[in-house]
C-alpha cells in the first residue's frame, strides 16, 4: 500500500515505495513480482492468479470486484507477521459489503503513472468516521476465530505468526456484525 492519494500525491507503480514496511517493499522490488496499479492500496503479486489479481479494479478500494474480493473468492490465507490482528486490511472489505455505519465513502483523485505513461484516476474509498471511535478493535473477532478453530498462532521466538482464510475471517466478522453493529471497532468497548 501506499495512500497516494490520500496524501495528495501522484502514484507511479514502478517508484513510488511501499507505506507499510519493509517485508512488503522488499517483495514489490523482487523480480518476477507485479505491482498493481491502485493508487492506494497496490499490492504486489507473484504467481498463477496475478492476472486476476492485477485486473481488480482501481475506482474502488474494498468493494466487489477489488482484489479483496478475489482474495474471499479464492479463499485466500491471510496471514499476520509479527503484527497484530487489528491491522488486517481486509476488515474493510467485510464493512464495505454489509455497508456499516461508521464509514462513509470519499473520493481520491490524481494521477498515476504507470511505465511512464499517465492517467487521471478516481477512486472511491471507505473511510471512517472520525466522530466515534471507529479505530479497528479485533479482540472479540479472534477470540470468535479461535473459538471456532479458524485462526492459526504460532511463533518464531517472539514473533507471532496469525494465519486465517479469507472466506473464514469474512464469515466470523459478518456473523458479529449482524450481532453487534460495532463489533470491530472500539465503540464496542465503550
Amino acid at each position: 500500500f501506499s495512500y497516494s492519494f490520500t496524501k495528495k500525491e501522484n502514484f507511479d507503480r514502478e517508484m513510488t515505495p511501499s507505506d507499510v514496511g519493509l517485508f512488503s517493499e522488499r517483495f514489490r522490488k523482487t523480480d518476477g513480482v507485479e505491482r498493481s496499479r491502485h493508487p492506494i492500496f497496490s499490492i504486489a503479486v507473484r504467481g498463477k492468479d496475478r492476472k486476476e489479481f492485477l485486473d481488480s479494479s482501481i475506482e474502488d478500494c474494498f468493494g466487489s470486484e477489488t482484489y479483496f474480493e478475489t482474495l474471499r473468492k479464492k479463499n485466500a490465507k491471510i496471514v499476520c507477521l509479527g503484527c497484530s490482528f487489528d491491522r488486517v486490511t481486509f476488515v474493510h472489505h467485510v464493512e464495505q459489503m454489509h455497508k456499516i455505519s461508521y464509514r462513509y465513502f470519499k473520493i481520491f483523485s490524481g494521477s498515476i503513472f504507470v511505465n511512464g505513461k499517465e492517467s487521471k484516476v478516481q477512486t472511491q474509498c471507505f473511510v471512517r468516521d472520525t466522530t466515534i471511535a471507529s479505530e479497528c478493535e479485533h479482540n472479540l473477532l479472534k477470540q470468535v476465530c479461535i473459538e471456532k478453530g479458524v485462526l492459526k498462532q504460532s511463533e518464531i521466538g517472539r514473533f507471532p505468526i496469525l494465519a486465517i482464510a479469507a472466506q473464514d475471517f469474512f464469515n466470523v466478522a459478518s456473523e458479529l456484525l449482524e450481532r453487534q453493529p460495532y463489533a470491530l471497532i472500539k465503540q464496542r468497548l465503550l
